[in-house]
C-alpha cells in the first residue's frame, strides 16, 4: 500500500488524526471508505470499505490510497471534488491517475 502525500481525511470523522494513523497503519476504521488508484485496474479510481482493502489477500497490492471518507456516499462526493479540482487546471482527466500514483509513497 502507498499513501498520497496529502491524504484527505473526511471532516465528518470525530478524530481525524486517529483515523489517519489507523489507515496509515493498515487498520480498518468503522464506516471508512477509501478512494484509491490501482495501477493494475483500467478504472481511474476505486472506492472500497477500509476493512476490504486491508484484507490479507490485498496486503501486497500496490494501491495508492488518496482519501478516506466516512461512508460510501461521502466517498462519491469526495471523488467528485477530486475530479472538479483536477479540471480547474486540466482540459480532461487524462493523467489524473498517473498524477495520484506518482504522489503516493
Amino acid at each position: 500500500m502507498r499513501y498520497y502525500k496529502n491524504i484527505f481525511i473526511d471532516k465528518d470523522f470525530n478524530n481525524k488524526e486517529d483515523v489517519k494513523m489507523s489507515i496509515l497503519n493498515g487498520e480498518g476504521v468503522f464506516n471508512a471508505f477509501l478512494i484509491y488508484a490501482d495501477p493494475e485496474s483500467s478504472d481511474l479510481f476505486e472506492i472500497a470499505a477500509a476493512p476490504h482493502v486491508f484484507k490479507e489477500r490485498n496486503k501486497n497490492k500496490d494501491y495508492g490510497i488518496i482519501a478516506v471518507s466516512k461512508g460510501y456516499n461521502s466517498a462519491k462526493k469526495t471523488l467528485k471534488l477530486i475530479f472538479e479540482d483536477w479540471m480547474t487546471e486540466h482540459e480532461d482527466v487524462s493523467g489524473i491517475k498517473d498524477h495520484y500514483n506518482k504522489n503516493c509513497v
